[in-house]
């Protein structure tokens, strides 16, 4: 085991848990290389329960980090609400540590919504573009083909103009035909949010997770993201994975519970059977598969940096090898 690397110690420690929630599985979005299927809805009140209950019997614990997923979370802002509520406030009274993070599409992130999640910890937030207006609308458009860009902007330049402590990524997809956009969008970009230090760029290549559209989608080479972000620099801050990154799926304290109760590590592969590792009950016991448990968290006892940075390859090997 890694134990010089303070990632992977963090990974193990039993009095930290971080959970990934997915509110919904919905999406007002249809991303032309989403890998999602949309099947699930909103987190149903004993699935909630659960989490609640999953929470008070942690008596152990000294930091609790929420990550709302989705689908897109804020299609369910009733479950973000109570639950944070719930988070925020029996972390307080218990004294511990609490921080929660936010991947959204930005569409819905109005002032209302803005406010209430930061009255209640979410301070942290992923947001992706796609390029300038254009590009953008091209690959990131609702459900009925209306564009998103602008909605984007105005929600930015609302948290830019408030008072509030926050950190946004500003995920940028590139792929090959959108490359000249994206300096656009830097340039527009920097303009707008004029050296705020809450806003920062990861350059990111869509990649070919699963979406129908997989085969004909012009993905780009990632060398191009250091091209960009050399760009970008001097203009807006950009952010970079850690020398030693340690993956949230590898994490023996980290679950995603779906929208249905179901458990994965994986908010990626989730179609994948060892992705599935079991379900919380209303109770908040948690029924797990232990084996494909181990699995996901193996790499943290071993030499592999990538399997640490992204497990998912070592557990598909692993678990074609246990069906032989």
């Amino acid at each position: 085991m890694h134990s010089a690397n303070p990632q992977v110690v963090s990974a193990l420690r039993p009095d930290h848990l971080e959970l990934i929630l997915f509110a919904t599985e919905k999406c007002p979005f249809r991303c032309t290389y989403c890998y999602e299927d949309f099947e699930l809805g909103k987190m149903p009140p004993e699935v909630q329960t659960g989490i609640r209950r999953l929470i008070k019997a942690r008596t152990g614990l000294k930091s609790l980090l929420v990550n709302w997923f989705g689908g897109e979370p804020l299609a369910a802002f009733d479950v973000v609400q109570s639950l944070g509520r719930f988070f925020y406030e029996e972390c307080d009274s218990r004294n511990i540590a609490y921080s929660s993070a936010m991947t959204t599409n930005g569409y819905l992130l109005n002032a209302e919504v803005f406010e209430e999640l930061t009255r209640y910890g979410v301070k942290t937030f992923q947001i992706s573009l796609d390029g300038d207006e254009n590009t953008h609308n091209e690959t990131r458009h609702l459900a009925n083909g209306a564009g998103t860009f602008a909605g984007i902007i105005d929600n930015l330049l609302l948290m830019h103009h408030s008072a509030h402590d926050f950190l946004v990524t500003l995920r940028v997809h590139y792929h090959r035909k959108n490359l000249n956009s994206i300096y656009t969008l830097i340039d527009r970009l920097a303009g707008l949010l004029r050296d705020d230090a809450r806003f920062v760029l990861f350059f990111e290549p869509i990649q070919p997770l699963g979406s129908s559209n997989d085969e004909t989608f012009p993905f780009a080479d990632a060398d191009y993201g250091e091209i960009l972000a050399k760009y970008a620099r001097g203009k807006l801050r950009v952010a970079s994975l850690p020398l030693l990154y340690v993956c949230y799926a590898c994490k023996a304290n980290s679950l995603a519970i779906r929208a249905n109760g179901r458990i994965a590590k994986c908010t990626v592969a989730l179609k994948t059977p060892a992705n599935d590792i079991g379900y919380l009950k209303p109770t908040g016991e948690i029924v797990a598969d232990n084996a494909r448990f181990r699995r996901w968290i193996a790499p943290l006892f071993g030499e592999s940096q990538a399997d640490q940075a992204c497990p998912l390859p070592s557990v598909l090997k692993g678990a074609d090898a246990a069906a032989v």
